[in-house]
């Protein structure tokens, strides 16, 4: 989500065929991308990076680009643009239900986290008349890492001896010493 100057070649003249940045001298006008900036390109880390815990509401502002909406919505899942990759757990797939401040600020409800630890993709869908409703159709724009701290997997199954101390680790994303899983 950013804007560009729009500059044309005639492609007339064969000594300057069009084919490098110097050759195209006319400014057209400009072209604006409407979206999140920056976006994720490969494995680098942007600005656009957030992070929740397993077990909290979540929410995070500070989201930047152009001509952002809160009719926009943003979605948590392990692959943009991709059917099926919906974290499991998470309120709504990971669906953001509320954005406000122009598309900055990314709310989901009440409800807890409670999906497993790890890294995730943030994807932008711009509500554009039709619903931001289908993952592999809509989510496209991969906006950064979305980090969930907690544990994973969430099927630890540990077994003790009842009178007997008792101690097991917790496997998981994030984690520091002296967190405390309670049965």
């Amino acid at each position: 989500g950013t804007t560009y100057r729009l500059c044309w070649c005639s492609g007339s003249d064969p000594n300057a065929p069009c084919g490098s940045a110097p050759h195209f001298v006319v400014d057209v006008g400009m072209l604006t991308f409407m979206g999140p900036n920056p976006i994720a390109v490969g494995p680098q880390t942007f600005s656009q990076d957030r992070t929740c815990v397993s077990g909290q509401t979540c929410m995070f502002s500070g989201i930047s680009g152009q001509h952002l909406s809160d009719s926009d919505s943003i979605q948590i899942m392990d692959t943009c643009a991709t059917v099926r990759a919906t974290v499991p757990r998470l309120p709504g797939d990971g669906l953001v239900v509320d954005i406000s401040a122009s598309g900055a600020t990314v709310q989901w409800p009440s409800s807890f986290f409670t999906g497993p630890g790890g890294e995730y993709r943030l994807c932008w869908c711009a509500n554009l008349g039709e619903a931001c409703s289908s993952s592999e159709a809509m989510f496209r724009t991969d906006v950064g890492l979305f980090h969930l701290l907690g544990p994973r997997p969430l099927t630890q199954h540990r077994t003790c001896v009842s009178g007997q101390p008792c101690a097991f680790p917790i496997l998981g994303e994030y984690l520091r010493n002296g967190e405390i899983g309670r049965a």
